[in-house]
């Protein structure tokens, strides 16, 4: 296919369970780059853990930011020049929200106390974020009643938000 298509390049998210693509890529000389999707986390099963030569991998991979960056590099299985900070599609949706500092960089502090009055947040209350997944059985067997059994009830000052996967396309549990 690659072959025949002669494609200037290959994007891939999930690119664990894609290594067909990365091994047609790199036998064709296309580089393929990968999107993180997700959380990317210590011993996450998309990612290698360290450097084999068995392993194919992307020849960039884009992550949501420097903790991700450093994470692939420190466990050996990423070079510096595979490996790039390109944001996050979820965080980064609408940046005419983000505020400025009086450095010229993002504000967090005053965006978190944004999203926090917009959500109802009072100062010394808790916000819980559950991520969910776009399948449906997922969502109607496992989020609330799995946050409804962790957390035995209503807890006073607790705010919990269900933040859907992009993919999702109904209110969501």
């Amino acid at each position: 296919f690659l072959a025949e298509m002669r494609p200037s390049a290959v994007v891939l998210a999930q690119e664990g369970i894609r290594v067909p693509w990365l091994v047609a890529g790199r036998d064709a000389g296309v580089p393929v780059f990968a999107v993180q999707h997700g959380i990317l986390y210590p011993g996450h099963p998309g990612y290698p853990h360290r450097r084999h030569p068995a392993v194919v991998r992307a020849t960039t991979t884009f992550v949501y930011g420097p903790y991700e960056r450093a994470m692939l590099l420190e466990r050996g299985a990423y070079l510096e020049t595979e490996v790039e900070v390109s944001g996050s599609p979820r965080l980064d949706l609408d940046s005419a929200d983000a505020i400025e500092a009086s450095d010229g960089r993002t504000d967090t502090a005053a965006v978190r106390a944004s999203v926090r009055a917009e959500l109802g947040v009072r100062d010394g209350d808790r916000l819980l974020v559950v991520s969910t997944v776009n399948l449906p059985f997922v969502q109607r067997a496992h989020f609330a009643p799995m946050v409804d059994r962790l957390l035995g009830g209503p807890l006073p000052r607790v705010h919990v938000v269900f933040k859907l996967h992009p993919g999702e396309r109904e209110d969501g549990p």
